[in-house]
Formats: C-alpha cells, sequence, structure tokens
C-alpha cells in the first residue's frame, strides 16, 4: 500500500469536502495569515491512563516548532452514559484527567472555554483492532544490505467501516509523517500497510529498534489526519509547525482536533 505525498508551498489553497451528517464544508487556507489561533490536541484513548489535552496557539510556517502554551483555561469531557471528567492544568498548555479508560462504542463530549470563548467537540470510539505483528523487510532497492522497511499487518473486520492512524518511532525518534489508511478496498480482508520513509536522513537497519502505535479512529479524525497526509505528510498538532486547517470535529472552527481512539503498541528490535 503506498502513501502519496505532494510537496507544500508558501500558500496553501487546500478544498476540501466534509461530509457531517447532512453539512457540507469546504475549507478555504491561506497559511501566510493563519497565526496566534488556538490550537487544541485532545485525545482519549481505551488506555487506563491519565488522558491529556495540549492547548496551544499555531505560529507561521516558517518559524521554529514551538509553540506557545494557552494556560487559564477550563477543560472537561463527558461520556453519553453520563460520566464527566474534569482536566486540570499540570504545566502550562498541558490539561491532564485522572486515570480512566474510554470505553468502545462510546460517544464523548469536549468543552473547553478559553479567552471567553467556548469550543466543543464530539467523538465516538471506535472498536479495539489488535496488531497481528510489525514487521522489518530487506529493503529492495537499496545499496546497504542492512536496510529494512517496515510493515504493519492485522485483520480488518468484516462489514464494519474501519479509519487506522499510525505512528512510528525509530530509536525512540518519532517520524514526523503523517500514515493513515481505511478499508475501503480491503474490507473483511488481512491487511499489510507499508511505512514509506521521506526523511533520507532517516534509514532503518539492522539492529534498531522499531515502535508502531495503531490508532483506530472515527471518519472525522480520519478525515483530519488523512488531508494533512495528502497536504504534506507531515507537520501539524503532533508533528511539526502547524501547515494548514483540515477539516476539525471542533465547533467554532480552530485548529486541532478531538479524537477519541483505540490504540495498540507493538515494538521490535530490527532483524
Amino acid at each position: 500500500m503506498n502513501n502519496k505525498k505532494t510537496n507544500i508551498y508558501p500558500v496553501l489553497i487546500l478544498l476540501i469536502v466534509l461530509m457531517s451528517g447532512a453539512c457540507e464544508r469546504v475549507v478555504d487556507l491561506n497559511l501566510r495569515d493563519d497565526v496566534g489561533k488556538l490550537v487544541i490536541e485532545a485525545n482519549i484513548t481505551n488506555k487506563n491512563e491519565a488522558q491529556v489535552i495540549y492547548l496551544t496557539q499555531n505560529v507561521s510556517f516558517s518559524q521554529p516548532n514551538e509553540y506557545p502554551p494557552v494556560s487559564g483555561a477550563e477543560v472537561s469531557v463527558r461520556s453519553n452514559n453520563g460520566k464527566s471528567y474534569l482536566f486540570k492544568e499540570s504545566r502550562p498548555g498541558v490539561y491532564t484527567s485522572d486515570s480512566f479508560a474510554g470505553i468502545a462504542g462510546e460517544i464523548y463530549y469536549l468543552t473547553v472555554i478559553s479567552d471567553g470563548k467556548t469550543y466543543q467537540a464530539s467523538s465516538q470510539m471506535p472498536g479495539f483492532i489488535p496488531i497481528d505483528s510489525v514487521l522489518a523487510q530487506k529493503k529492495e532497492i537499496s545499496d546497504d544490505e542492512n536496510e529494512r522497511r517496515i510493515a504493519i499487518k492485522f485483520k480488518d473486520p468484516i462489514n464494519i467501516q474501519n479509519q487506522y492512524r499510525f505512528l512510528l518511532h525509530v530509536n525512540d525518534t518519532l517520524i514526523k509523517q503523517v500514515y493513515t489508511t481505511s478499508d475501503r478496498l480491503t474490507d473483511g480482508r488481512e491487511v499489510t500497510y507499508y511505512f514509506q520513509i521521506n526523511d533520507d536522513d532517516i534509514k532503518v537497519k539492522v539492529g534498531d529498534s522499531v515502535r508502531v502505535e495503531m490508532q483506530c479512529v472515527d471518519l472525522p479524525i480520519y478525515t483530519y489526519w488523512f488531508t494533512l497526509e495528502s497536504s504534506e505528510g507531515s507537520g501539524g498538532p503532533g508533528g511539526g509547525v502547524t501547515p494548514s486547517n483540515p477539516p476539525t470535529n471542533i465547533m467554532p472552527t480552530v485548529l486541532g482536533y478531538f479524537s477519541a481512539h483505540t490504540t495498540e503498541t507493538q515494538n521490535i528490535e530490527v532483524q
């Protein structure tokens, strides 16, 4: 499965239609002036641990990857089963809850009050899908016999719409690219997803340690990450200076996302 990338330009106008119920939304971007806005990076997972939400301001494309934190906000999450979770600011711009595990199938509602404005979003946690294995295969076109390519294998459930996001770490360093796929062409099949690393300075070789995380995400979050992957393959919250404003599930519209997802991680030593 190939990951197609395109170059990003200093001024990017991204036209994307996001289906949300019966509503069509067109996002028109101009990167040059779209700075100093609130960025919300909110994740709820199925892991029984403290959940973390980040509030920052975005910076221009040409500036270093340093987000100014947004302090003093009120942050909370509730589920459709009536449970509520308060997030307290543990350090500037970082809001942390007590430990809890998200439950597949439940809908989670985010509320952020910052600078007198209220932002809200919802996300439904998909079912958990396990990783079968993470593979390191000899790279076919390489002058180095020790160079490898990484792949992940899993079984997609039949007759259920599924979307996936992946994170790849090599020797504890996050590869700053966006990796996504859906089961549009692989429903109910065994899936092998290959990671393409676009940074020529990063090579996976024998003896390296690799960690792969697979997230099962809902459709709006898949659309968010797929848009970033299609526009430039890296960057955005969690992976670089915010390059664009993909279709968000947060209203009123800000940069960022709210994702309730299941997750699993596997580690291998490259052979």
